[in-house]
């Protein structure tokens, strides 16, 4: 069944997927067995001892993600289409497609609607983001059970990777498919802004946070850049700036973004491009190919220019970052000068801020220096 029917003396056993096969995935695998069967109902013998074969059909299992029923679907069609064909051309996508247009029409509205607009979501997320992003107008539906509904029809994940509080994933085929509906119904962007706006609010709650729901920040980020708001963009990549440092992952695509926005030449208040100068000296643009002394020199002139915009700012805690950041790259631009200076520059500024934590760090690099 798609779904419980709650009749009396049911018993529900709820099935995951089948696992996704590889391109070396023998020939007993459960989904590229289930393909070649009901291509056989259809009159095509399969050889599933072929490689070639195999690799075809495992790719339009991938793309099925798993679900026994667009598995079905697409198999239906092997008669007209080859799988080779359907593999190279994801052919498979207008069976996909009708296997899941029946499955969400037997939605209530309230779920169809909602599945629609979690396809914004790029990984696992939690019930208070679906409160945040989904608007279900003017229905008395709880989203708790709405979730659930999605769920029993196989439409909704919970995130078998998750711990603690539960989360939720929206399988690649269904979001690939709810994504098109989301946008032909005019509401495509409202529901962006409202996932930009959650999950800028998220980059706050510390580097965990940051680390696990990246993608869904990530494509907040890009959001705003793609609708313009470059100021509210830049902002919310400099304030996550801090927190991401230990995350290479992480780390690298952020300074892309704040190297991109920076590029933009849009007025951008003297502070914020200070700190977006600051924490985008780590992305040269020769990439690893620079010398090292090239590289330095680069480092050295963006501090140098971050330096005197965050003194025109007036911002005491944003100058205090970057007479951080100047001498913690010492290491990078060997301008022994300029970190000296910062120093003993980080001890009057950090004293005048009351800011004790900074204070105590400023105080040790003069010492070292002396």
């Amino acid at each position: 069944a798609l779904r419980p029917t709650r009749v009396l003396g049911e018993r529900v056993v709820r099935l995951s997927p089948l696992p996704l096969p590889d391109d070396g995935s023998p020939a007993h695998h459960p989904a590229l067995l289930l393909f070649a069967a009901r291509a056989t109902a259809r009159g095509v013998d399969l050889d599933l001892d072929d490689a070639g074969v195999r690799a075809d059909i495992a790719r339009i299992c991938r793309h099925a993600g798993g679900l026994p029923g667009i598995i079905e679907v697409a198999a239906a069609r092997v008669d007209a289409v080859p799988p080779a064909l359907m593999a190279r051309t994801l052919g498979a996508r207008r069976g996909t497609d009708s296997a899941l247009a029946w499955s969400i029409d037997l939605l209530s509205k309230a779920a169809g609607t909602t599945l629609v607009q979690l396809s914004v979501f790029e990984g696992p997320f939690l019930l208070d983001a679906v409160a945040a992003v989904v608007d279900l107008g003017p229905t008395s539906a709880d989203p708790a059970e709405v979730l659930l509904e999605l769920v029993d029809a196989h439409l909704l994940d919970l995130d078998p990777a998750g711990t603690g509080e539960a989360r939720f994933v929206v399988p690649e085929p269904v979001r690939d498919f709810a994504r098109g509906r989301l946008g032909r119904d005019g509401r495509s962007e409202d529901v962006r802004d409202r996932h930009a706006r959650y999950f800028r609010d998220r980059g706050r709650a510390g580097v965990e946070v940051v680390r696990r729901e990246w993608p869904d920040i990530a494509a907040a980020l890009d959001h705003e850049i793609d609708v313009g708001r470059f100021d509210d963009a830049l902002a919310a990549a400099v304030a996550l700036a801090p927190d991401v440092q230990e995350v290479p992952g992480v780390v690298a695509s952020l300074e892309e973004r704040i190297t991109e926005l920076l590029a933009k030449d849009e007025h951008v208040p003297p502070r914020l491009r200070a700190q977006a100068l600051m924490w985008s000296t780590r992305t040269f643009p020769d990439g690893e190919s620079a010398d090292m002394q090239r590289f330095g020199l680069w480092t050295a002139q963006r501090l140098g220019a971050a330096m005197a915009l965050a003194r025109e700012s007036g911002d005491g805690p944003a100058l205090l970052e970057v007479l951080e950041r100047t001498i913690r790259s010492l290491r990078i631009t060997l301008d022994l000068a300029a970190a000296m200076s910062a120093a003993y520059e980080g001890i009057e500024l950090a004293r005048r801020l009351d800011d004790q934590p900074a204070l105590a760090r400023f105080e040790c690099w003069v010492s070292m220096a002396e």
